[in-house]
């Protein structure tokens, strides 16, 4: 039986700040006109998840708040550099921003960390093909299918 006097706490690490994102991911997905700060929770509360930076990053950037978004983001890839889905999603604040050259770099960190990646192959293709340089645009995009 639960107490008032002995209240249940989460046992295993991670489990609060795991349920915080949940919740965020759950908040976010039903379009709700929270905040993403307020979604996923205080990134000061849970400075050490990556999990949630890197949506939190990502709901910032469905808003086009892109300095959120980077913050979020590059605080995301500071804990885990090789996460392909953190580089992939700061790759696509700079391309969406058309800072190119930093685009095209977590771009491809994000393909260095998972070479069959779809969603970065096409975007990267696009983007070489956005700045005149058809043939690696189509090498990229061949390279897919491939």
């Amino acid at each position: 039986m639960f107490s008032a006097r002995s209240p249940t706490r989460a046992n295993y690490p991670g489990t609060v700040p795991n349920s915080w994102n949940n919740l965020g991911i759950w908040r976010h997905a039903r379009g709700t006109s929270i905040l993403p700060s307020n979604i996923f929770g205080a990134p000061s509360d849970r400075p050490k998840h990556s999990i949630a930076l890197r949506n939190l990053g990502s709901a910032y950037r469905q808003k086009k708040d892109w300095t959120q978004a980077k913050s979020a983001l590059e605080r995301a890839i500071a804990l885990n550099p090789d996460d392909p889905e953190a580089n992939y999603s700061l790759g696509m604040v700079y391309a969406q921003q058309n800072d190119t050259e930093r685009a095209y770099d977590y771009l491809q960190k994000a393909l260095a960390s998972r070479p069959a990646y779809p969603e970065a192959l096409n975007n990267l293709g696009i983007l070489y093909l956005r700045t005149r340089r058809p043939e690696k645009g189509n090498a990229v995009l061949k390279s897919r299918f491939a």
